[in-house]
């Protein structure tokens, strides 16, 4: 399995951190590979709420069907993913600082078939690498919205 997992923290408040990373049709605008992910059905979302997720990673296009494995509102949205060549654990949790929050970025791959372990080490520094900038994106697009900075 491969684990990358990374943090950051953006001057806004919890609850305008997580309905961003809750938006499903957003999420394209910052989560690099993802071309869509979409809630499979109606209702509110809960743990095994399916889910479908298509990417393009690397010019290699694919979908993945799946289902929240965590979902508590201003706190964490966690997922599990798969297709015929990967099974994806992605999960966000937030917490409060005095700044506004913090957000955790977590990905575990694990992959359906063989690699050499040097190449096992690149999708790692590459997944670690993604994971820096998916924050960084999500902490752009949230501080440029409209309204100030969390007040101290």
């Amino acid at each position: 399995m491969i684990v990358a997992e990374n943090s950051i923290e953006i001057r806004r408040p919890v609850p305008d951190v997580f309905a961003m990373i809750d938006d499903f049709e957003r999420m394209p605008t910052w989560l690099e590979s993802c071309v869509s992910l979409a809630q499979v059905g109606k209702g509110a979302r809960a743990a095994g709420t399916p889910l479908h997720y298509r990417y393009n990673m690397a010019g290699h296009e694919g979908e993945m069907d799946g289902a929240l494995t965590t979902y508590a509102p201003d706190e964490e949205i966690a997922m599990r993913l798969s297709d015929s060549r990967f099974d994806i654990e992605m999960g966000f949790r937030l917490e409060a600082t005095e700044l506004g929050a913090r957000v955790y970025h977590r990905v575990a791959i694990t992959l359906k078939f063989e690699l050499p372990r040097y190449m096992e080490t690149m999708i790692q520094a590459g997944n670690m690498k993604q994971l820096g900038n998916n924050l960084a994106r999500l902490k752009r697009l949230l501080e440029a919205a409209g309204g100030a900075p969390v007040e101290l």
